[in-house]
C-alpha cells in the first residue's frame, strides 16, 4: 500500500511536478500502455489534490503497483524484486514497528538474497527515480547493491516479519502504561472484596430482615428507574433527525489523509456490500487509506476481499493469533499501521453516508484540538422486519439522534457507539487507543477521552445498519454489550474520587446513570414486577385497604410506567415520520423488550466472571435490497 500524499522524506508534495519527475512518470506510464488522456487526468488530479503524479497513478485500481515499479526499475537500470521472504528483510535505519505508521509504509530496507548478498530495497518517487538513474549511470557497480520494490510488496513482508512485536505492543500498551484503565483484570482488590461481601450480605440480610430488604429493593428500583427517566426526559425536546449543513471546506490540497478501519471476522458473505459502501465515500482516493482488519486464520474473509480488484489505497491487515479474539484487539493492532491524521471506524455491515467524512472534517477543522471524536448516528433500516428489529430501531433512534447529541451539546461525557467514530489520530494515540480486553471498547473509549480532558461531539450524516431480527442473535449481541458496560463501570470506578475529579460533577453523575443506572434498572426489572405483584397479593389476602399499604406497589408501578414512557417518547421524538408510523404500537412492546434486556443483563453478569473477555460474534446477512456486487469491484 502506498503512503497517501507524503513523499519518502515525509514532506508534502507540490502540485506541479518538476521536469525530471514528470518525464520519469510519463516514461513509466508509456511502458504500461496508459493512454495520454488518462495521464492528463492523473496530472489534473495531482494538481487539484496537492499530491504527486505517482500518488494519483497508484491510487487507480486499474494500475498494478508491482508492474509500475518493475517498469521504473527497468528505466533506472536496477533490479526489481517481488515475492520477498519476510525472514530475509532487515531494518534500514529504524525499527520496522516505528516506520510502519510514520509514513504509511517501510520506505527502505535491507534484503538478504539467496546468494547471501545484502541489497538495499528502495521504493522511490519519480523524482528520486530520475536522480537514481543519473547516479547509476555514473556508478554502474552500485546496481548489485540496490533493488527497487513495490511499496505494498515490501510492506507485506515487513508486516509478516514484525507481527509478533506489533501484537505484543498492541495487547500490552494500555495495561503496561495505564493498568487502572485496562479491563485485563476485571476487578481490583477492593472491588473483589466488596463484591464478595455483597454476595454474602444480600442473601443473609434478605432472609433475616425480609421486610427491610424488600423496602431497600423497592427504593433502589425506583431510584434506578427514575435516574434513567430523568436523563431521557431532558433529551426529548431537542431530539430529532436532520442534516446540519456542512461548513465551508478548505482547499482540497489541505485535506488530510483519512484512515478508514474496518474490523472483519467471518464476514466473507458481505464483503461485496462493504466495498460498494466504501467506494461511495467522497474523499480523494489518493488521500484515503482503507484498512480491512482480519484475523489471520479467517482465510474465507481474506480470500473474499482479495477476489476484488483493489487499488493500493486498500490494505488487508492480518491480525496474528495469540491475543484476545476481540474487535478492539484487532483495532489496537491496526492503529499502529495508520498514517492518517483522521481515523474513522466502521463495521463490516455499515453503509456510511457518502458525505460523512466531509462533514466530520469540516467540524474538526472548525474546532480546536480538545475535540477528539465525532460520533455519526446509526440508523436501522430493517425495522419493519419484525417487532424485535422495530424496537431495536426505535432504541437506536433515541440513543443516536436524541441522547448522544444532547450529551454532546452540554459537553458531558459521551459513551460512543461501536462504529462510525471519527477520531483525531493524535488524540486516540494520547489515550492509548482501544483496550483489547474490553468488549464494549466504544463506551470505554468515550469515558477515557473525557477523563483525560478531551470532548466528543456528534455529526448528522448517518451510517445505515441492519438490526438483528433473530432473538438468539440479538441476545448474544446484547449480552456482550451489557457485559462490556459492567466492565467499563468496574474499570472506571476503581478510584471513585479520582473519577469524579476528572469528569467533574455533572459528567460523573451522567456516567453513573448511563452505566450502572441502566444496568441495574435492567437487572432489577423482573424483581420489581415480582415485588409489585406480591405486594398486591398480600393486600388482597389481608383485605387491607389502608393508604400506606398501597404505596410501595403504586410507586413501583409508576416508576416502571414512566420509565417505559420516556424510553418510548425519546425514540419517537428522534424518529422520522416513516419510522413513527412503522412503530406506532411500539409502546405496547416496551415491557416485553425490557424483559429481554433483563435476560441479556443476567446472562452478561454470569459471563463477566466466567469468561469476561469472550467476544460474542454477531453474524450479518448480505443486503437483500442491494444489487449484486460485481466480481471485480474497483475501489
Amino acid at each position: 500500500m502506498h503512503a497517501p500524499v507524503r513523499d519518502n522524506a515525509g514532506g508534502a508534495k507540490v502540485a506541479s511536478p518538476d521536469t525530471q519527475e514528470f518525464e520519469m512518470a510519463v516514461r513509466i506510464l508509456r511502458r504500461l500502455r496508459v493512454s495520454p488522456e488518462r495521464a492528463k487526468r492523473y496530472l489534473a488530479q495531482a494538481r487539484q489534490n496537492g499530491t504527486s503524479l505517482q500518488v494519483e497513478v497508484l491510487a487507480d485500481p486499474d494500475v498494478n503497483e508491482t508492474a509500475y515499479f518493475a517498469e521504473m526499475a527497468q528505466i533506472v537500470g536496477l533490479q526489481h524484486l517481488s515475492d520477498l521472504l519476510p525472514a530475509h528483510v532487515l531494518p534500514y535505519d529504524r525499527p520496522f514497528e516505528t516506520v510502519l505508521s510514520e509514513e504509511g509504509k517501510p520506505l527502505a530496507a535491507y534484503y538478504r538474497k539467496a546468494s547471501g548478498r545484502l541489497v538495499l530495497l528502495l521504493c522511490p518517487t519519480c523524482r528520486q527515480a530520475a536522480e537514481l538513474a543519473e547516479f547509476v549511470k555514473r556508478h554502474p557497480a552500485i546496481t548489485a547493491d540496490l533493488a527497487i520494490v513495490a511499496p505494498s510488496d515490501l510492506r507485506r513482508a515487513v508486516l509478516t516479519k514484525s507481527a509478533d512485536v506489533l501484537l505484543a505492543r498492541s495487547m500490552n500498551r494500555l495495561f503496561v502504561n495505564r493498568p487502572d484503565f485496562s479491563a485485563r483484570l476485571v476487578t481490583n482488590s477492593w472491588q473483589s472484596a466488596a463484591l464478595g461481601a455483597l454476595a454474602i450480605a444480600i442473601p443473609v440480610f434478605s432472609f433475616t430482615y425480609p421486610a427491610s430488604a424488600s423496602l431497600v429493593l423497592h427504593a433502589l428500583s425506583s431510584l434506578f428507574f427514575l435516574s434513567c427517566v430523568l436523563i431521557r426526559t431532558v433529551a426529548i425536546p431537542s431530539a430529532g433527525a436532520g442534516y446540519r449543513p456542512i461548513g465551508e471546506l478548505p482547499a482540497v490540497q489541505d485535506m488530510p489523509v483519512y484512515s478508514v478501519l474496518v474490523a472483519l471476522y467471518r464476514e466473507d458473505n458481505i464483503v461485496g456490500d462493504l466495498l460498494v459502501s466504501l467506494s461511495r465515500l467522497k474523499w480523494p482516493r489518493s488521500k484515503l487509506e482503507i484498512k480491512l482488519v482480519c484475523e489471520e486464520d479467517d482465510q474465507a474473509t481474506i480470500e473474499a476481499v482479495r477476489a476484488h480488484a483493489l487499488g493500493s489505497t486498500v490494505e488487508i491487515i492480518e491480525v496474528p493469533s495469540g491475543g484476545p479474539r476481540t474487535k478492539p484487539n484487532a483495532l489496537a493492532y491496526a492503529l499502529q499501521l495508520c498514517s492518517g491524521d483522521l481515523i474513522v471506524l466502521y463495521d463490516a455491515e455499515d453503509r456510511p453516508h457518502p458525505d460523512q467524512l466531509l462533514e466530520a472534517w469540516s467540524v474538526f477543522n472548525a474546532s480546536d484540538e480538545s475535540l477528539a471524536c465525532l460520533q455519526a448516528p446509526l440508523v436501522i433500516t430493517n425495522g419493519a422486519a419484525n417487532r424485535l428489529a422495530g424496537m431495536f430501531a426505535h432504541e437506536y433512534a433515541g440513543l443516536f439522534r436524541g441522547l448522544l447529541p444532547w450529551l454532546a451539546r452540554h459537553h458531558l461525557v459521551m459513551p460512543l457507539g461501536g462504529t462510525s467514530n471519527h477520531f483525531r489520530r493524535k488524540s486516540l494515540e494520547d489515550v492509548l487507543g482501544w483496550d483489547p480486553y474490553n468488549v464494549t471498547e466504544d463506551a470505554d473509549l468515550g469515558l477515557r477521552l473525557a477523563r483525560l480532558g478531551y470532548e466528543c461531539a456528534t455529526i448528522t450524516r448517518p451510517t445505515l445498519e441492519e438490526a438483528p431480527d433473530e432473538l438468539s442473535v440479538w441476545l448474544g449481541q446484547r449480552t456482550r454489550w451489557m457485559k462490556g458496560w459492567m466492565q467499563c463501570w468496574l474499570v472506571h470506578n476503581r478510584n471513585i474520587l479520582r473519577l469524579s475529579s476528572e469528569l467533574k460533577v455533572k459528567s460523573f453523575l451522567v456516567s453513573q446513570i448511563l452505566l450502572i443506572g441502566v444496568i441495574l434498572s435492567v437487572l432489577i426489572h423482573p424483581a420489581a414486577y415480582v415485588m409489585m405483584i406480591y405486594s398486591l397479593y398480600e393486600i388482597y389476602n389481608s383485605n387491607g385497604m389502608e393508604y400506606s399499604a398501597w404505596m410501595l406497589p403504586l410507586i413501583d408501578g409508576a416508576s416502571m410506567f414512566v420509565a417505559y414512557l420516556t424510553f418510548y417518547y425519546l425514540g419517537r421524538a428522534a424518529s422520522t415520520d416513516t419510522e413513527r408510523r412503522r412503530n406506532k404500537a411500539g409502546i405496547l412492546f416496551v415491557p416485553v423488550y425490557w424483559f429481554l434486556l433483563s435476560v441479556a443483563g443476567w446472562k452478561a453478569a454470569y459471563e463477566l466472571f466466567r469468561r469476561p473477555h469472550h467476544w460474542q460474534k454477531t453474524p450479518h446477512k448480505p443486503l437483500v435490497s442491494a444489487q449484486p456486487s460485481p466480481p471485480q469491484l474497483r475501489i
